[in-house]
């Protein structure tokens, strides 16, 4: 198998608590104020992980609806 130039794409199932927190890592929100994303339950929030450990945003911040 050739060696790949990056990992392949993973999903993530969580609860809407780990969710929020993801989501402020990958948007740099501190829990001041509104968030910077609307989390809702029919959403797929796309996010990298970079090589340092950092999430960051990888779609809209409205997420891609999924119903």
């Amino acid at each position: 198998m050739p060696p790949r130039d990056h990992p392949p794409p993973h999903l993530v199932v969580t609860h809407i608590g780990v969710m929020r927190v993801a989501l402020a890592l990958a948007w740099g929100w501190d829990f001041r104020g509104p968030p910077p994303v609307p989390v809702k339950r029919n959403r797929l929030y796309a996010m990298s992980l970079a090589a340092d450990g950092t999430l960051r945003p990888a779609g809209p911040a409205e997420g891609e609806r999924l119903s």
